[in-house]
């Protein structure tokens, strides 16, 4: 989720990155004017950290 920053979270700007699993992914289409899409659920997860 993407808040707005305030002087009630700047606080929050500077904490480490924390790593989270990625298992899978989601696939987007676009057909007849209609969003859909499917997940690809991974046979490995991983780790990943920005």
């Amino acid at each position: 989720m993407i808040i707005e920053m305030t002087q009630f979270n700047m606080e929050d700007c500077n904490k480490p990155n924390e790593c989270f699993v990625v298992s899978g992914r989601i696939i987007p289409t676009f057909e007849n004017n209609v969003w859909k899409y499917t997940e690809e659920i991974f046979s490995e997860p991983y780790f990943k950290i920005y």
